[in-house]
């Protein structure tokens, strides 16, 4: 009768509350999942808020109901097994262990004396949770107790006490679902198909964000993975000579800059000239010390930074002598990076590390998700922002072929990078709405690309 009740309760919970949207959040830095500090959801759909922090030690994966003003559950960190084990005590004719399981489950315990003879068993069921269990035993020879689970199995070695009974008992149940969040709500409301913006965070690492439309359904949860970057030790930040400041990431091996460069003097305080409208007659003539703010907009470039000509961006003057020029437009200590930096990023951040080369190069596979910003790129084209490199869709100016003149392109679905490397012309990264990226060069008077975006990489 006391199961049914129990049953019963289980069933009318599960009535009352199953219209509410849940969401899981959790973090990571590169493939390894980390604890947070704070995560920050902002209802945009409404302007409401909810900081959540004082989150506890120890714990990856947060489940956040957003219909109960985003009340925040922990839920302890398994990794990819179904169970853990935690052996508590190991005493003569006693033991006492933990299995915390994903889910509703069998479990079989299995005493074996050291020929191999089986001496107890016992079927018990596991709840989702953290399961506690004491074993009394009175085999007086050492034995091995062998609990199997869905998918593990472990063993401990013990000693009986003959005057003990031989017995397991479940002595204690926790659910995974304990409130252990500070929570601190700006009148935050949610409805099914709100636009988020979540964001986690964590000291010494760049905080991220993701932005999502949850709703409720029955057969699955909302599950949502945020990436954190570190920056480069000992260099957090450099400064260009206008004074702009910009994060750096540590990705492998290598030192970037996570921002592009927005700097309209060279290092040693030579001015870049500001051009409002590419022209082509204009531009067969010179592109040297010059500089354009994407659409005549300086407020685009506080987000995207500057777009350059590759002349402008290498200083090279008509020899085309790139001697001594690999710094460029960037900060002293840091240059433009070569096509053979960038394929080495792209060999640390793509899953299937593989260059295919085809009618241009495609760099990898999903390198272009890895890569691209979460922020500012149109419909579905942005990307996880997994090693903190944050490339944003900052367009360029292309060569029109209909118009034979040069125009503004692409902000939104576009990211165009100068390399430093040239065989018979410049060549330039491009990222877009594909999961790869693209390495191509100018070829000729039609040259595709006449302005594009700088990352420094450190020297």
């Amino acid at each position: 009768m006391k199961s049914f009740f129990l049953i019963l309760g289980i069933l009318l919970s599960c009535i009352t509350f199953s219209q509410d949207v849940v969401i899981f959040v959790k973090a990571k830095y590169e493939d390894n999942p980390i604890g947070l500090d704070t995560i920050y959801i902002e209802n945009l759909s409404n302007g409401t808020s909810a900081e959540l922090y004082n989150l506890p030690m120890g714990i990856t994966n947060y489940e956040i109901n957003l219909s109960k003003g985003a009340q925040v559950n922990a839920i302890a960190q398994l990794g990819e097994n179904e169970s853990d084990f935690t052996l508590l005590s190991n005493h003569k004719g006693f033991c006492s262990f933990q299995i915390m399981s994903k889910s509703s489950s069998s479990v079989s315990f299995e005493l074996y004396n050291i020929r191999g003879q089986k001496l107890y068993y016992e079927n018990s069921v596991l709840v989702q949770g953290i399961n506690t269990f004491e074993f009394s035993n009175s085999y007086t020879d050492m034995g091995i107790l062998k609990i199997t689970t869905i998918g593990n199995s472990y063993s401990i070695k013990v000693i009986g006490e003959a005057n003990n009974p031989t017995f397991l008992r479940n002595t204690d149940i926790k659910v995974l679902n304990t409130s252990l969040t500070t929570k601190e709500t700006l009148g935050f409301v949610f409805n099914e198909g709100d636009t988020l913006r979540i964001t986690a965070k964590k000291q010494a690492y760049h905080s991220n964000s993701l932005f999502v439309h949850p709703e409720y359904n029955l057969n699955y949860t909302e599950n949502y993975t945020i990436f954190l970057s570190k920056p480069c030790a000992g260099n957090e930040t450099v400064m260009d000579y206008d004074g702009n400041v910009y994060n750096t990431v540590q990705i492998g091996n290598q030192c970037w800059m996570k921002e592009n460069l927005n700097v309209t003097h060279y290092s040693d305080g030579t001015p870049l000239v500001k051009v409002s409208h590419p022209d082509f007659e204009w531009w067969v003539n010179t592109d040297l010390n010059v500089y354009y703010n994407y659409g005549n907009n300086e407020s685009t470039s506080e987000m995207t930074g500057i777009l350059y000509p590759w002349r402008s961006a290498i200083i090279i003057d008509n020899s085309e002598n790139l001697e001594g020029h690999r710094q460029g437009v960037c900060p002293s200590g840091w240059h433009i990076p070569t096509v053979e930096e960038w394929v080495e990023l792209v060999l640390y951040a793509d899953s299937e590390h593989q260059n295919a080369v085809t009618t241009g190069y495609f760099l990898g596979t999903d390198v272009g998700i890895n890569l691209k910003s979460t922020l500012l790129w149109e419909n579905t084209f942005g990307g996880t922002d997994k090693y903190g490199l944050s490339v944003l869709p900052g367009g360029g100016i292309v060569y029109e072929l209909l118009s034979h003149n040069l125009v503004f392109s692409g902000y939104y679905d576009l990211a165009v990078f100068w390399t430093f490397t040239q065989n018979n012309s410049p060549k330039y990264i491009r990222f877009n709405s594909a999961a790869h990226i693209m390495l191509e060069e100018n070829s000729g008077d039609n040259d595709p690309v006449r302005a594009a975006s700088v990352r420094c990489i450190k020297d």
